[in-house]
């Protein structure tokens, strides 16, 4: 991979959070007023719907969408739940944002506005930071790449193909680990996600989720070990765990590969 040619193409933040329950449109429409006075924005597309009980259960369901167009990309907010056996999750998305420092003012705010228009003492269970990126590499041949550098394919191998590579794809993933003390960012679980660029074959698609739970379970010898007695914090703005996806990106995984990719190019 080259160095600092990493661009983002969308930053997606959630979390999830409790007591689950239903919010009804006097509620989204106090969302939704909120969150364009926190943006400075008044043109969001603005979306209610409950559906009624959902399936086994007496509990009604609802959903909120806001949806904002911004350059080539944009912006889209959902806020939904599935009743009382369900959390709710706040999902954020943001395609082709103009910045990283840009995208996570907007997170910050838009997490604000949520919590400060919805009436109740909640509790987070899980955050979630998700990059979608892509870089150039070396030779502008991304399938090459994938081949040569990724999946390290001898030529006997590539040869009883009998016709050339042109798409590759490898998923890496890793589990949890117990909660830290002294550090509620350490041990997301994590998935990684390389692959050729479809609209543009000289360019390689990364995609890097880092999840955070309050348990952090992990599997050991076949089991999933949980320890009650540790629970992960999940209690910091969601810029932060955008950059701690960005930091493991750009420092350690980019760096794997061939070089630091310390900003947007």
């Amino acid at each position: 991979m080259k160095p600092n040619s990493r661009r983002t193409r969308a930053v997606i933040f959630a979390y999830l959070f409790g007591p689950p329950r239903i919010v009804e449109r006097e509620e989204a429409s106090n969302v939704h007023g909120r969150i364009c006075d926190a943006l400075g924005y008044d043109d969001f597309s603005f979306k209610y719907s409950s559906p009624g009980a959902t399936p086994g259960s007496s509990a009604k369901a609802f959903s909120i969408l806001l949806e904002r167009a911004e350059g080539r990309g944009g912006l889209k907010i959902a806020l939904d739940g599935g009743g009382t056996q369900n959390p709710v999750r706040l999902l954020v998305e943001y395609i082709w944002p103009p910045s990283v420092q840009h995208v996570n003012e907007q997170l910050d705010r838009v997490a604000e506005a949520v919590f400060g228009a919805l009436q109740g003492d909640w509790k987070k269970v899980l955050a979630e930071a998700r990059l979608r990126t892509e870089c150039d590499v070396d030779g502008n041949n991304a399938s090459r790449y994938m081949r040569d550098e990724v999946l390290r394919l001898d030529e006997a191998t590539v040869q009883s193909l009998q016709t050339p590579i042109s798409f590759a794809s490898v998923k890496l993933e890793t589990p949890p680990s117990p909660p830290v003390a002294d550090d509620p960012f350490a041990g997301p679980k994590r998935e990684m996600t390389l692959e050729v660029l479809r609209e543009n074959p000289k360019c390689l698609y990364v995609e890097t989720m880092c999840q955070w739970d309050q348990l952090g379970a992990a599997p050991i010898g076949g089991q999933i070990q949980l320890n009650l007695t540790q629970i992960r914090p999940i209690q910091d703005k969601p810029s932060e765990y955008v950059e701690k996806a960005y930091e493991f990106l750009d420092k350690k995984f980019f760096r794997l590969w061939g070089g630091s990719n310390e900003a947007d190019a």
